[in-house]
């Protein structure tokens, strides 16, 4: 299922929700655009709707060279500000970062962070970056 909410000054999309439940495990992705500086808010209010707890709020973003510096950093910004414990990893631009060895740096990148099931892995950037991130997050 899709859902999605518009900015009432712009009409733009600013947030998605797509549910997934597979083999009984329900996930939700949330995907946001023109918000970013707010993105600790958006997933604040996620978490109080869902009743999880305050210690939830830990989180990998995965990004690449082209958007770490401008995109990535707001990303991070909003969340260290709101007191997050997050991490940030780049990993490189392109086709050829669909590999076991990207996937298995963000294995150790998960480890090291003592990642468990209650930790967000955001993906900022494009379509590599959000294949490689969803696939670490399902596996």
């Amino acid at each position: 299922m899709l859902t999605a909410s518009l900015d009432g000054d712009t009409g733009r999309k600013i947030m998605s929700f797509v549910k997934t439940s597979l083999l009984g495990d329900k996930r939700c992705i949330l995907i946001v655009t023109h918000e970013l500086d707010k993105l600790h808010e958006t997933l604040d209010g996620w978490l109080v709707k869902r009743g999880s707890p305050r210690q939830s709020r830990k989180a990998l973003v995965i990004t690449d060279e082209h958007v770490a510096r401008n995109h990535a950093a707001v990303v991070m910004h909003s969340l260290n500000a709101a007191e997050w414990k997050c991490r940030i990893t780049s990993i490189p631009a392109g086709e050829n970062s669909k590999s076991l060895e990207v996937i298995s740096s963000l294995y150790d990148q998960l480890v090291d962070f003592q990642a468990d099931r209650h930790t967000f892995i955001i993906a900022v950037g494009g379509g590599v970056v959000g294949d490689a991130a969803g696939f670490a997050a399902a596996t």
